[in-house]
């Protein structure tokens, strides 16, 4: 993920993405120039293979995440990103899950 998306999503809760109806449902994204246009056309009743076609499908969520342009593409979050506090290395992650495990199971009768 580009390091502009990580620090937005940082910064943003549900309350601030856009919501936009594309194939195969819905999307919500990090505002931005494509984002908007999506949301315009969901709002003058476009089709939602009309917006996907606008979308790009999946090139364009590609352009908003890993590339980080909003201009021309979009950054998909769910509602989950308001509890995205801190973006951590993998290795952090995976220590902290595994470390969980093990206390979690040190206590395990064999």
């Amino acid at each position: 993920m580009a390091d502009n998306i990580k620090q937005a999503v940082i910064e943003t809760d549900a309350y601030d993405e856009v919501l936009f109806s594309a194939e195969p449902k819905y999307y919500r994204s990090l505002p931005g120039e494509l984002p908007n246009r999506l949301v315009q056309l969901t709002d003058e009743g476009k089709s939602k293979k009309e917006v996907w076609r606008a979308a790009n499908a999946y090139r364009r969520m590609h352009d908003g995440m890993i590339d980080g342009d909003l201009n021309k593409g979009y950054a998909s979050f769910g509602l989950g990103i308001s509890f995205i506090h801190q973006i951590d290395p993998i290795d952090k992650v995976v220590d902290r899950i595994y470390s969980g495990y093990r206390k979690n199971n040190d206590n395990r009768i064999s």
